[in-house]
């Protein structure tokens, strides 16, 4: 029996938990507390590798992560957690490989829309007995990698690769006009339209949060910046209104108090600093009345005072 331990955990030692285990729960008296002390090492061993596998598929080296898996269920019992990540290795590598082969289709159809205009003109110069001889096969090529494209679109509509299905319906459709495809053109736009719209209401969500973030930390620079991009028409809604509404607002009271400081500031003859505040009152509210008229009146002062400091220089 000491000699059968020993190998036991060699195995475990050299991370080959499978086989200790089936050892373990093939040998009696069955040592049930050490069958669930190996169980936790090989659940343990199999996070780190699955940890390093995701790092490798993140960077798409599908055989690297496929030889790495193989080489984990060779150590440890198969698991939910290595079933998932084979199922993800599966769908990036076969998304890739549909994305690719789309790339294929797509400069096949633009050389075939090539030479269908070079065959064009050939016959213009040539005459119809050299566009006979050589249209047959162009016309075979065009129709097959039209229905190829036509069929790429379609899988690629089902994983949810929205614009390689739109461009790869577009170039089916180029190069056999007759084919039907209404209902899958009508798929695809709708589909983009509510991915659109998504994009622009997680973009509008994003942007209100920061919006509240700005008015709370009075940061008129982010508020300027944050109403401009919201005041987008793409941009909807009651909630967002009324948080334009109380931006504007703040901007609005603090324009009228920087006017109200410049107005004194001008009157204690500190000229640059009122012009300085005006400006900055001009910015967060550029409709302020008479705020265009003070500056350029303030602006003509302070030009003055200049030339009669250099006068009295000289």
């Amino acid at each position: 029996m000491k000699v059968w331990y020993d190998e036991t955990d060699t195995l475990i030692q050299n991370h080959n938990y499978k086989k200790a285990l089936y050892q373990l729960e093939n040998t009696q008296p069955v040592d049930k507390k050490k069958i669930k002390d190996v169980h936790k090492k090989a659940n343990k061993f199999a996070q780190k590798e699955l940890k390093h596998i995701q790092a490798i598929l993140t960077k798409k080296q599908w055989s690297k992560a496929e030889n790495l898996l193989e080489a984990l269920l060779a150590k440890v019992p198969s698991s939910q957690a290595i079933l998932k990540v084979q199922e993800q290795l599966n769908q990036q590598r076969h998304h890739e490989q549909l994305d690719q082969t789309i790339k294929v289709q797509v400069a096949r159809a633009n050389l075939l829309l090539a030479k269908q205009s070079n065959f064009e003109f050939q016959s213009r110069d040539k005459g119809n007995s050299f566009w006979n001889y050589t249209n047959n096969q162009l016309k075979t090529d065009i129709i097959h990698t039209a229905d190829e494209l036509l069929s790429l679109s379609k899988q690629s509509l089902n994983i949810e690769h929205l614009d390689n299905a739109q461009l790869a319906l577009n170039y089916a459709k180029k190069l056999n006009k007759n084919l039907i495809i209404d209902d899958l053109k009508k798929t695809i736009k709708a589909k983009l339209l509510k991915r659109s719209l998504k994009i622009i209401k997680q973009k509008q969500s994003l942007y209100m949060s920061q919006l509240k973030k700005a008015i709370n930390d009075e940061n008129f620079e982010q508020i300027i910046h944050l109403t401009s991009t919201l005041s987008n028409p793409k941009f909807k809604g009651r909630d967002l209104n009324l948080l334009i509404e109380k931006a504007n607002l703040i901007r609005h009271k603090n324009a009228q108090e920087m006017n109200l400081s410049a107005d004194q500031a001008y009157r204690l003859g500190h000229i640059k600093e009122a012009i300085q505040l005006w400006q900055q009152a001009q910015t967060l509210h550029p409709q302020l009345p008479g705020i265009s008229d003070k500056i350029s009146r303030a602006q003509k002062v302070s030009n003055k005072l200049d030339n009669l400091r250099q006068s009295q220089g000289q």
